[in-house]
């Protein structure tokens, strides 16, 4: 598989629809191995992104997934 070329998989309820991505999308070539994005949109269009660790604790900002790799020990370079 190309990098960059993810096929994100989109789940979509009454409310939302939601878009799951890994580190080989492009936008989230950031994340760790096991770490997820997911891209919920609303009704009125508006994009939520919550980020969940391999334990499927979620994280409702890039910044909070930053502090957790701080607290277990990993240097963050955010360019």
């Amino acid at each position: 598989m190309e990098r960059g070329y993810h096929p994100t998989k989109k789940i979509q309820c009454r409310t939302a629809e939601s878009y799951i991505h890994d580190s080989t999308s492009s936008s989230y070539s950031w994340l760790l191995l096991g770490w997820l994005a997911e891209e919920r949109v609303v009704p009125s269009k508006r994009l939520y992104k919550c980020y969940y660790d391999p334990a499927g604790r979620q994280y409702r900002a890039k910044y909070e997934v930053f502090n957790q790799w701080e607290k277990v020990g990993l240097v963050v370079v955010d360019d």
